[in-house]
C-alpha cells in the first residue's frame, strides 16, 4: 500500500514539473514577439535620460556676466565696481538697501572665481557689438557672421564636441542657439540653463539671496551681449553627461499591455493543473508516510498568495521578457540567424524565472487545496503553526503564572526574575515602537499591571490569612488540622507545617508513651524488687523463730541467699542500664572476633539449652570476624540474648544464629520460636523492665535486651528485634 502511495505520489509530481516547464518555454518562445510589438508601440514615447552637471552649467553662465562686466568697466567706465555696472542703486529700498550695497561685490567675485575653476577647459568669444573678447584662435567669431556661417562651423567641428551660442537683447533676455552637441540633446540643455538662469541672472541673485522684493526694478541684467563657448570633447566628458537607453519602468508600463492577459492565462492553467493534480487524500498519505504530527502549509500558501497579489510573481515574468528584449531577438524563429550564447543565456535565463515563478504559484495553489475538501476552519485547525502553536504559548503563559503565584523563597528565584523583566522588557517595546498610540498602550498596559499586581496582593493577603488561621489552630492544640486549599507563594510553608504538625503528633505520641513506660517502670520496678524484699522480711522473721530445727535454719538461709543475690543481679542491671542510657560508659576497645566470641558464650549456656531440648543451627563464616568492640560490652549483649533464648524460646525448637560480612558492615541475626504469644510491640521489647511474659513470671529483671541494646548503641552498632508471629528475631549490626 505504501509502495502504491509512494509511486502516485512520484507520477504527479512528474506530470506537474514536466507540465510547468512546458508552459514556461511555451511563454518564452512566445516573449520575442511580444518584444517586437512593445518596442513599437513604445519608440513614439521612448526618450533620453539626462544626467547633467548643474555646477559646471552654472559657471559658464555667471562667466558670462563676468565677460560682460570686464567689457563694461573698459574705457571712460574703468574702474566701476559690480554694484555700479549691474545695479540702479536708486530703486534699492527697504531695510536690506545697505547690506545689498555692501555684499553685492562680495557676491559677484564668488561668481568671478567659479568661472575662472573653469574657464581653462572651454573656448569662447564676447562681444558686445563694439568690444570682443577671446581665450582661442579658433574661429569662434565666424558662426556669428550669417555668410560665413555654414563653412566656419564646419571648421569648428574638428576641435569641438559642443559649440553653443548664448545672445542676451536688450531686455537682458537670454537665447541660446546648439550648434552642435554630441552628448546631450539641444533641448535638454536649453532647458538647463533657463533653469540655471532664474536663480542666477541679476534679478534673480537679488531676489532669492538678498530677499529684495523689486528686484527686476533695481537690476540692470547683462544685455546686447553675445557670447560663443566651444568644448572640446576630453574638456567636455564629464562636464556634461547624458545616457541614451530605455525607460525600464515605462518600458514595464507597455509591457503590460501585452503580457498581463497572457499571464493571468497562465496563472489560471497552473491553478486548475494544481488542483486537478492534487489528491485530496495528499496530506494525509504525506502525514501517515513520512513523518508525524501536522503540516504546516497555512502559513507558505499566505506568504505565496500575498506575493502573488504585490506582484512578486508578475514582476519576474516581466523580468523574464525584458532579458529577452536585451538579447535582441525578435522573433524565435530568427533563432537560427542569432544563435550565440548570449541569446542562449538569455533565453535560458527566461524560461528558468518562468518556471520558478509557475512553480511557487503551482506549490501555493497545492498547499491550499484541502480547504476544498476540509473547509476553511477544520484547514487552519489542521495544517496552521499559528494555530498549533497557541496551546503551547497558553501552556507556557500558565506555566510562567504558576512560577510567579508559586514563588519558593528558600530557593533561589533569579529564573523567575529575568522571565519576569524579560515579559514586562518584551511588552514595553513593541509599545514604545508605536509613536502615539504606543503611549496610549503604555498607560493601558500600565493599568492593567495596577490591577494585576492588586489582585496579586490580594491572593497573597488571603493565603496569607489561611496559612495563620491554620498555624493557630496548631498552636492551640488542633493537630489533626490541614490545609487542602492552594496557598500560592506560602506553598512550600505549607508542606513544613505539615512536617512541623507531623512532628508535634510523633512528640505528644512519643510523651504519652513515655508517661505509660515511666508508669509501667514504677510498677514494674516496684514488683521486681518488692518480690525478694517480702522473700527476705519474711524468712528474716521465719529465723527469728527459737524453735527453728538446724535444717529448716539451713534452707531459710539459702533461701535468703538466693533472694538477695537476686536483688543484687536486679539492683546492677538498673546500675548497668542507667549508665547506658546516660552516656557513662567506659569503652576499652580491641579487635574482637565475634563468631569465637559467640561461640564461647553458647557453651556456657550448652547445658541448659540442651535440657530445655533446644538445638543451636550455626550459619557463621570459617575465618575470623573482627570488629574494634569492647570485649566485656561485647559478651554481656552476646550472654543476655542467650539468657532470653533460655526463658522464652520455645522447648524442643531450633535456633538459628546467623553471622554474615560484606564490604560494609557485619550482621548478626539470632532467630528463635516464642514459647508464649508476643504481645508486646517489637520496640517495646528492648525497653526497661519489659518481659516477653505480660504475667512476670519468669525470673529475670526484664532490662536484658535494654542493656544489650544500650551496650550494642555505645559500640556504634544497631540493634534490632523483629516479630513475625511466634518467630522472635534479634538482628545487631556493626559498620566496618
Amino acid at each position: 500500500m505504501d509502495i502504491k502511495l509512494k509511486s502516485s505520489r512520484k507520477l504527479r509530481i512528474t506530470i506537474a514539473v514536466v507540465a510547468l516547464a512546458v508552459m514556461a518555454l511555451l511563454n518564452v518562445c512566445y516573449f520575442p514577439t511580444m518584444n517586437k510589438n512593445v518596442v513599437k508601440t513604445y519608440q513614439g514615447e521612448q526618450n533620453l535620460n539626462w544626467e547633467l552637471d548643474f555646477e559646471f552649467l552654472r559657471a559658464l553662465y555667471q562667466g558670462t556676466q563676468v565677460l560682460y562686466y570686464d567689457q563694461m568697466t573698459q574705457g571712460e567706465s574703468a574702474g566701476l565696481s559690480p554694484m555700479q555696472v549691474f545695479l540702479d542703486t536708486e530703486k534699492l529700498n527697504g531695510d536690506n538697501s545697505d547690506w545689498i550695497t555692501d555684499s553685492f561685490d562680495d557676491q559677484f567675485e564668488s561668481h568671478e572665481e567659479n568661472f575662472y575653476e573653469y574657464r581653462y577647459r572651454m573656448n569662447y568669444y564676447a562681444t558686445n557689438g563694439t568690444l570682443e573678447s577671446e581665450n582661442t584662435d579658433k574661429n569662434l567669431k565666424g558662426v556669428l557672421d550669417k555668410a560665413a556661417k555654414a563653412a566656419a562651423e564646419k571648421e569648428l567641428e574638428k576641435y569641438f564636441s559642443n559649440l553653443w551660442i548664448m545672445r542676451f537683447d536688450e531686455y537682458g533676455r537670454m537665447h541660446i542657439e546648439v550648434l552642435k552637441s554630441d552628448n546631450v540633446a539641444a533641448d535638454v540643455l536649453i532647458k538647463a540653463f533657463q533653469e540655471i538662469e532664474e536663480q542666477n541672472s541679476i534679478s534673480g541673485m537679488l531676489e532669492q539671496g538678498f530677499g529684495l522684493k523689486n528686484a527686476r526694478l533695481a537690476a540692470k541684467e547683462v544685455n546686447n551681449f553675445t557670447i560663443v563657448y566651444g568644448i572640446a570633447a576630453d574638456a567636455s566628458e564629464g562636464l556634461v553627461i547624458a545616457e541614451e537607453g530605455l525607460d525600464i519602468w515605462n518600458y514595464y508600463a507597455s509591457v503590460e499591455a501585452y503580457a498581463l492577459p497572457l499571464y493571468w492565462l497562465m496563472t489560471l492553467l497552473v491553478i486548475a493543473l494544481a488542483f486537478v493534480l492534487t489528491s485530496p487524500k495528499i496530506w494525509t498519505d504525506i502525514t501517515s508516510v513520512n513523518r508525524k504530527g501536522k503540516w504546516y502549509v497555512l502559513e507558505p500558501a499566505v506568504l505565496g498568495v500575498c506575493l502573488f497579489l504585490s506582484g512578486a510573481f508578475y514582476r519576474g515574468y516581466e523580468e523574464a521578457i525584458y532579458h529577452i528584449y536585451l538579447s535582441g531577438l525578435t522573433s524565435i524563429f530568427e533563432l537560427g540567424n542569432k544563435m550565440s550564447f548570449e541569446v542562449v543565456m538569455y533565453l535560458l535565463r527566461s524560461w528558468f524565472a518562468t518556471f520558478l515563478g509557475f512553480g511557487l504559484l503551482y506549490l501555493t495553489a497545492v498547499a491550499l487545496s484541502p480547504v476544498l475538501t476540509l473547509g476553511v476552519r477544520k484547514y487552519i485547525r489542521q495544517y496552521s503553526f499559528l494555530y498549533q502553536i497557541f496551546p503551547t504559548m497558553k501552556k507556557w503563559w500558565e506555566k510562567f503564572k504558576d512560577e510567579t503565584a508559586h514563588v519558593n523563597f528558600a530557593e533561589k528565584n533569579t529564573k523567575t526574575i529575568i522571565k519576569i523583566v524579560v515579559v514586562n522588557g518584551i511588552a514595553i517595546t513593541i509599545l514604545t515602537c508605536f509613536w502615539f498610540v504606543g503611549t496610549i498602550g503604555v498607560i493601558i498596559y500600565s493599568l492593567i499591571l495596577f490591577w494585576a499586581l492588586m489582585k496579586y496582593y490580594e491572593k497573597i493577603s488571603k493565603d496569607y490569612k489561611v496559612l495563620m488561621k491554620a498555624t493557630n489552630r496548631i498552636a492551640e492544640g488542633d493537630l489533626d488540622t490541614e490545609i487542602t486549599e492552594d496557598i500560592g507563594v506560602f506553598e512550600p510553608m505549607k508542606g513544613e507545617l505539615t512536617k512541623i504538625r507531623t512532628g508535634f503528633k510523633k512528640a505528644v505520641d512519643e510523651e504519652i508513651k513515655s508517661q505509660r513506660m515511666k508508669t509501667e517502670l514504677i510498677t514494674n520496678v516496684s514488683h521486681d524488687l518488692k518480690t525478694p524484699l517480702t522473700a527476705i522480711t519474711t524468712y528474716v522473721e521465719l529465723l527469728k523463730k527459737e524453735d527453728l530445727t538446724e535444717e529448716e535454719r539451713k534452707e531459710y538461709i539459702d533461701t535468703l541467699e538466693r533472694k538477695s543475690l537476686r536483688l543484687k543481679v536486679l539492683i546492677e542491671d538498673l546500675f548497668e542500664v542507667s549508665k547506658a542510657t546516660s552516656n557513662n560508659i567506659t569503652l576499652n576497645l580491641m579487635k574482637v572476633d565475634l563468631v569465637k566470641l559467640l561461640k564461647q558464650v553458647s557453651i556456657e549456656h550448652t547445658e541448659k539449652l540442651e535440657a530445655a531440648g533446644m538445638d543451636l543451627r550455626w550459619n557463621v563464616p570459617s575465618e575470623k570476624v573482627e570488629l574494634m568492640l569492647d570485649s566485656q560490652k561485647t559478651y554481656r549483649v552476646f550472654e543476655n540474648l542467650f539468657v532470653n533464648l533460655q526463658k522464652y524460646a520455645m522447648p524442643n525448637s531450633r535456633i538459628y544464629i546467623d553471622v554474615t560480612e560484606n564490604q560494609n558492615e557485619v550482621v548478626v541475626v539470632i532467630k528463635n520460636m516464642s514459647a508464649a504469644p508476643l504481645n508486646v510491640a517489637p520496640e517495646e521489647l528492648t525497653e526497661r523492665f519489659v518481659r516477653g511474659d505480660a504475667s512476670r513470671n519468669t525470673e529475670g529483671s526484664g532490662l536484658g535486651l535494654a542493656i544489650a541494646k544500650s551496650f550494642t548503641e555505645a559500640q556504634k552498632g544497631k540493634f534490632e528485634v523483629a516479630v513475625d508471629g511466634d518467630l522472635f528475631k534479634t538482628i545487631l549490626r556493626w559498620e566496618k
